[in-house]
């Protein structure tokens, strides 16, 4: 894979993260929590999507 490729692939995986990590919150935060309870709920689920996504770029 090229590196110019590798980018699109990242940029790529970096929105379907932000999608993931939107849907999540939103979710979280429909049982009642707090927003900022969300805000650090829909971080993990960024950072754990973004961490898949890098591991499957870099087997690419």
């Amino acid at each position: 894979m090229s590196e110019h490729n590798k980018g699109l692939w990242l940029l790529a995986a970096a929105l379907a993260s932000l999608a993931i990590a939107v849907v999540a919150a939103v979710i979280f935060s429909a049982t009642g929590k707090t927003a900022l309870e969300s805000l650090l709920y829909g971080g993990g689920a960024f950072a754990a999507s973004m961490l898949v996504c890098i591991g499957v770029i870099g087997v690419l």
